[in-house]
């Protein structure tokens, strides 16, 4: 490089190798939790949140497929027996169990209205129950 060119200065960790051991933490939170988030930092509220090794998309994707209309069986009577084990598996799980009610009433009625009003209030207990 010539001696009247100016060289840039590299932004980040020095020495380089060092920067690879940053973690990023990320959280993901529905529309209205985070509203509720938001109004509280607004009032001087303090959250927390721990790492559970019990959340993961493993959990997360098969009900997200639910909400979709994928998984569920044909038969009504499966569909209703499917609905049944499900609560079971995820009765500690407030959101969880809000997402299975929301794609079980879109299943049956086609809607989602009933579905939407139990998981907002899924949601807003879960979250107040945390602050």
């Amino acid at each position: 490089m010539p001696s009247h060119v100016i060289s840039f200065a590299h932004q980040g960790v020095e020495p380089r190798w060092k920067g690879l051991n940053t973690a990023i933490p990320v959280l993901m939170v529905s529309k209205r939790a985070y509203s509720i988030l938001v109004a509280e930092s607004y009032t001087g509220g303090l959250v927390s949140f721990e790492e559970s090794l019990a959340v993961s998309s493993a959990v997360w994707e098969p009900l997200e497929k639910l909400t979709n209309g994928e998984g569920w069986p044909r038969s009504d009577t499966y569909i209703a027996k499917k609905y049944e084990q499900l609560l079971e598996e995820h009765k500690a799980w407030p959101d969880r169990l809000a997402s299975v009610k929301f794609s079980y009433a879109k299943k049956v009625n086609g809607t989602a209205a009933s579905g939407a009003a139990a998981t907002a209030a899924a949601a807003d207990a879960t979250v107040k129950s945390e602050l």
